[in-house]
């Protein structure tokens, strides 16, 4: 299963009064965790993210990502897939 995330613009940002305490990256991140987890659930073993959003975009590919992926359960599953059109 792969997620390319680049379909996920600012255009799509919730802006509900909770979600707009908090910055789009987070949302992301929240979002991602859900959707691995909900995968995850449907037997899935393998999700494969493209870093393009997560490292260009929003700048999330640190070990605080890492750590979230592993409190969610969503570790082992996440394959992040590196690319370029260099």
């Amino acid at each position: 299963m792969a997620i390319g995330l680049d379909e996920v613009g600012e255009a799509y940002r919730c802006r509900c009064a909770d979600c707009r305490k908090t910055t789009f990256s987070e949302q992301m991140v929240k979002y991602i965790i859900r959707i691995c987890k909900y995968i995850k659930s449907k037997g899935i073993k393998h999700i494969y993210l493209y870093h393009d959003m997560l490292y260009n975009e929003f700048n999330i590919v640190n070990e605080d990502l890492k750590k979230r992926f592993k409190e969610a359960g969503i570790y082992d599953e996440v394959i992040l897939q590196w690319w370029s059109y260099e």
